[in-house]
């Protein structure tokens, strides 16, 4: 019987240099967004 578990490490496809751009424009948007975030929190605290 297979299992979702047994497969979570599997690499359906290798690594390429846009995987690592997406990770790369993903952390800098998740970083604008806290900023942007605490900047209106401290502005209504």
């Amino acid at each position: 019987q297979k299992h979702f578990r047994a497969y979570m490490g599997d690499a359906h496809m290798d690594i390429a240099p846009k995987h690592i751009l997406g990770a790369i424009r993903l952390m800098y948007t998740a970083t604008v967004l806290f900023l942007l975030f605490a900047y209106l929190f401290s502005l209504y605290r």
